[in-house]
């Protein structure tokens, strides 16, 4: 168990001396608690850090667009016929 301890303590070291110089660090970091809140810590004026917890919620998005028929029904017309004579060319080719 001690030597567990220690060997965290050892990765955790090595883990912020990765960050240092690493990409990742021009992002905030953020903490999530047990799944429901997300902790971050912002600096005010003053110098010091405020704890601020958000808590997370689910989001979407949908988005409807136009299918073929609405936008040419024309040139949908004759691509779903195009479509079904070279169905039934092949099929009359394999038989």
């Amino acid at each position: 168990m001690i030597y567990s301890r220690h060997f965290n303590g050892l990765l955790n070291e090595s883990y912020k001396e990765a960050l240092k110089g690493s990409i990742i660090e021009l992002m905030g970091k953020s903490v999530i608690l047990y799944g429901k809140k997300s902790v971050s810590y912002v600096p005010e004026q003053s110098g010091r850090l405020r704890r601020m917890e958000v808590p997370l919620s689910c989001f979407g998005a949908e988005i409807e667009y136009p299918r073929m028929g609405h936008i040419d029904p024309a040139g949908l017309s004759f691509m779903l016929r195009t479509f079904r004579a070279e169905r039934w060319v092949e099929n009359e080719v394999n038989y």
